[in-house]
């Protein structure tokens, strides 16, 4: 059985699909395409799906159907849920197809009037949702599994950059410092570009301080062998819960409520503000001119946080 994915958003979001799939790998003899676009290739070959299919959107949406009746789908699973992917669905041959019902209105609808009417339901858990027939013909239990959070790896890993300058957490630095007083290995990577005053660590044993110096998988990788991760509200932290490793996560402008990062698989570190939530996907300046949501954030704060994960029972760090 063949059965053709949809996600042409965020990494993030893309990593998130690997809980759907890890559902749909249970039907005998099915093969699952995640189709993305080719920027997120990378974070899609992390999912588990048998093949990644990375389409250039340049050219065109009835390219897109050509390449996916090519592969002569049995199921298609819509799960982004806008035109492109409405369209792609619609057009693509296949006996059973499935759409991804979104909330972006109701999402807006927070952003402006601080009042959230969808569903309480994870980002993963709609993904499922959209395929709960098809899983249940095949009688396979839909409910995703509480992560164990066993910790395998040793140190901290602090990812500081975010696409979205008010996701920005700005105290990084001031933490890796804070940490290494303390003896506590740490990693420090992300795009100098997304980060507000690089500097380098010289002759400091606790910290590497690898900003810029890493392409995805390897990103991957130190994620996958970290004790805890320290990240803000970006598609590290959606790595973190896909390896099953404890994240800390700076959230501002964002919030738990939309269903990305929530307390039943991160630590949060957030400030209860009437501003927020500011913006679906972070923005670029704050609204009001004063970042307070992340600024008030003290690295004092997230050392002890990250110190309570580090100890919590059953733990061996180094």
């Amino acid at each position: 059985m063949k059965i053709v994915l949809l996600r042409f958003s965020s990494a993030g979001d893309i990593i998130l699909v690997a809980e759907v799939i890890k559902k749909l790998k249970q039907i005998k003899n099915a093969q699952i395409y995640l189709v993305v676009k080719e920027i997120n290739a990378a974070p899609a070959g992390l999912t588990g799906a048998t093949q990644v299919l990375a389409l250039d959107v340049k050219k065109g949406l009835n390219s897109a159907v050509k390449v996916i009746n090519s592969l002569s789908p049995d199921i298609i699973i819509d799960l982004q849920g806008n035109f492109r992917s409405k369209y792609i669905t619609f057009f693509a041959k296949a006996k059973e197809k499935y759409y991804y019902a979104k909330d972006i209105f109701k999402r807006r609808f927070m952003v402006m009037f601080k009042w959230f009417l969808a569903e309480d339901m994870r980002i993963a858990e709609r993904y499922i949702k959209t395929a709960q027939p098809l899983l249940k013909k095949y009688a396979i239990e839909t409910e995703i599994p509480p992560v164990k959070k066993v910790t395998k790896g040793e140190g901290v890993l602090i990812h500081g950059g975010a696409k979205w300058p008010l996701k920005r957490w700005p105290h990084t630095h001031s933490l890796a410092k804070l940490l290494a007083e303390k003896k506590i290995p740490t990693t420090l990577t992300g795009l100098k570009a997304e980060i507000e005053n690089t500097t380098v660590y010289d002759k400091n044993e606790y910290i590497k301080d690898l900003t810029g110096k890493t392409d995805f998988n390897t990103l991957a990788k130190l994620v996958q062998t970290s004790a805890v991760v320290v990240c803000n509200d970006s598609v590290v932290a959606h790595l973190a819960r896909l390896y099953e490793v404890p994240c800390v996560v700076f959230m501002g402008p964002t919030c738990e409520a939309f269903g990305f990062v929530t307390a039943k698989d991160f630590h949060i570190l957030q400030k209860e503000l009437l501003c927020r939530p500011c913006d679906l996907h972070g923005g670029k300046t704050c609204p009001i001119g004063t970042f307070e949501c992340m600024k008030d954030i003290t690295a004092t704060e997230a050392v002890n946080m990250i110190t309570e994960v580090l100890h919590k029972p059953g733990k061996n760090i180094k």
